[in-house]
């Protein structure tokens, strides 16, 4: 079997011109940026290829996404509750991550944030006229259940509506959080009326078996 990350030379790679290959000089390792150095899988090109073979291309209509995410959901994490009608199609997880922040806060409220993060979490939340809290995570890269209380605590004071983006796993450190550690969060999140809005755009590539859920 062929090593997909063996398939594309350098200088294939450089031929790409996505912001990864474009952005700077052909010398500095694009390590900055979660783009794929592999190829499309085969069954993906192929559908891709047929739709625009087909000129397949006008906007889509029904629930085909969401049921496909529905039963990948329960195969792969015992998450059989997943309603198709609740679901939304969103163009990014940054967009839907702000539109559900939209939903339980009101600009200038409060998003507690686990730093370090994904940067185009203070980004987007402060673009969006929401301010950004932070929660450091502890030494050991984990979350400081203690820091996330105080955190709550303080944006409490404030008097407005407080939400909490949760990245699971946590990008860019890779902690996968815990059963344990998630069910103290939502207890903090109930007790202190904070929302929770979490990003688990990289759970698929959490290996079985790991004590985690998503939220």
């Amino acid at each position: 079997m062929t090593n997909p990350l063996e398939e594309l030379s350098l200088e294939q790679l450089q031929s790409r011109t996505s912001m990864k290959w474009r952005a700077y000089p052909a010398d500095v390792l694009p390590l900055w940026v979660a783009e794929m150095d592999v190829k499309l899988a085969p069954t993906v090109a192929a559908a891709i290829h047929s739709a625009v073979d087909r000129g397949d291309t006008g906007y889509p209509h029904g629930t085909a996404y969401a049921e496909a995410v529905a039963e990948y959901a329960s195969q792969r994490w015992d998450w059989h509750d997943l309603e198709v009608g609740r679901t939304a199609i969103v163009p990014d997880v940054m967009l839907g991550a702000v539109e559900l922040l939209r939903l339980v806060t009101e600009r200038g409220d409060t998003v507690i944030v686990n730093s370090p993060v994904y940067a185009p979490f203070y980004a987007f939340v402060s673009h969006d006229g929401r301010q950004v809290i932070e929660a450091p995570l502890g030494i050991d890269g984990r979350i400081d259940v203690d820091t996330l209380e105080r955190a709550f605590a303080r944006a409490g004071g404030s008097g407005g509506n407080v939400a909490y983006l949760l990245c699971n796993p946590h990008n860019p450190t890779g902690a996968v959080h815990t059963v344990d550690e998630l069910s103290e969060i939502a207890q903090l999140a109930r007790r202190f009326g904070v929302r929770v809005v979490s990003d688990e755009i990289h759970a698929p590539l959490v290996m079985r078996g790991r004590d985690s859920r998503r939220t």
